[in-house]
């Protein structure tokens, strides 16, 4: 079962299954900006290449 929290991200109420941060490994995050984070880091990666 999941417990609610706020997303430090993006400041919603959240009841489901976090996601955990990848700046720094540590905070739970929404979903929703999980996928931000991911994406993000994903088109630096290639704007490197």
């Amino acid at each position: 079962m999941s417990k609610q929290f706020k997303c430090p991200g993006c400041g919603e109420e959240v009841n489901e299954y976090p996601a955990l941060s990848r700046k720094d490994n540590k905070n739970e995050i929404c979903s929703k900006c999980g996928v931000r984070e991911a994406i993000s880091i994903f088109k630096d990666y290639n704007k490197s290449t």
